[in-house]
């Protein structure tokens, strides 16, 4: 069973490392200062893509809390997937940050009214 305040916390942590200044990016999971294309975990990563703004805070929680979020989230987008949308390019840092935002809120809903290990509802294309 997954605990969905568990796929709360890492989908709120994605959106507090995405919405700093220049946190997030498009066209590679992480960047370093300079734009290269670095490792989520790479110390010198400045700016993540969806993907990689979840990879790199599930260093901390378990991975089926990490692969939860990430269904949830493909449940609230167009066919095509995280990166399509996060790639797009009229997508901007604000839209990603509220996706990241009300889809959590949607994750401690389902905690709340039926318990953090019982099935999360999240009505496909979001709220």
């Amino acid at each position: 069973m997954v605990d969905y305040t568990e796929v709360r916390d890492v989908l709120l942590a994605a959106a507090a490392l995405l919405e700093k200044d220049g946190g997030w990016t498009q066209g590679a999971s992480a960047r370093d200062k300079s734009g290269e294309p670095v490792g989520v975990d790479a110390p010198q990563a400045v700016s993540w893509d969806i993907h990689g703004a979840l990879a790199r805070v599930a260093e901390s929680i378990t991975s089926s809390a990490f692969n939860v979020a990430e269904e949830v989230l493909r449940s609230r987008l167009p066919p095509g997937g995280i990166p399509e949308w996060n790639n797009a390019p009229e997508r901007t840092q604000a839209e990603v940050v509220m996706l990241l935002r009300e889809t959590a809120a949607h994750a401690e809903q389902s905690a709340d009214a039926l318990g953090p290990d019982a099935g999360l509802v999240i009505p496909p294309g979001g709220a």
